[in-house]
């Protein structure tokens, strides 16, 4: 009885972190920078808070839209920079400066808050060589 209990208490703490995200990526799309980063990085604050007391872990995706050194909300183009470098994501937060790396593999066809990788073994091992693209539309 008590695990089934707990199942429920970890699913609510799941369900009220994503609903404190969607309401940080409202807020970041809406208002002015100075009260959208204060408002976007409390609901991240709280979403952390909850994690911690229900020793619930926050889903990777959206784990990577937090800064590991200053845990602001991240917003591309506005306070990260987002590159692609070989097999990893590296995000760069423009408040404190740390760069965070993402193996793209791991990530497999989970969607990362505002990029939606699709990547898998067989896309990158069965690609056709350009040459073969370019000979068949020679053809048609």
């Amino acid at each position: 009885k008590k695990r089934g209990r707990k199942g429920r208490i970890e699913d609510i703490a799941l369900q009220r972190i994503e609903r404190l995200f969607e309401l940080a990526d409202a807020d970041a799309r809406g208002n002015k920078m100075k009260e959208r980063s204060r408002r976007s990085d409390r609901y991240v604050q709280l979403a952390r808070k909850i994690g911690m007391r229900y020793r619930v872990q926050i889903p990777h995706h959206l784990k990577m839209r937090i800064c590991n050194g200053c845990y602001a909300f991240l917003v591309p183009g506005e306070n990260a920079r987002i590159r692609l470098r070989g097999d990893y994501i590296t995000t760069t937060c423009l408040r404190c400066g740390k760069q965070m790396d993402d193996l793209i593999k791991d990530l497999g066809n989970r969607e990362w808050g505002f990029i939606s990788l699709n990547f898998t073994a067989e896309h990158t091992e069965n690609a056709e060589a350009p040459e073969n693209t370019e000979q068949r539309l020679k053809q048609s």
